[in-house]
């Protein structure tokens, strides 16, 4: 088991920068964005992202915001 794995099974989080340094340095040389994206794909590895709100329920929490009369006057 490789470095970067043993850090994703304890639960760190590992960025691309992270791997592309490691990357780099086996390598001896700079590598593209595609090379990298490849090899992480190559090993199964997925890009990892929190999911995005729905964009409804953020036009329903406008409206409510919308509706509500403000508890203070404001001149």
């Amino acid at each position: 088991m490789s470095h970067v794995e043993q850090d994703a099974v304890k639960g760190l989080i590992k960025t691309a920068a992270d791997i592309r340094k490691i990357v780099e340095k086996k390598v001896g040389k700079i590598v593209s964005d595609d090379f990298l994206w490849d090899l992480l794909n190559r090993h199964g590895w997925k890009k990892k992202v929190p999911r995005p709100h729905h964009l409804k329920k953020m036009q329903r929490r406008k409206a409510s915001l919308k509706k509500t009369p403000r508890k203070t006057w404001v001149p």
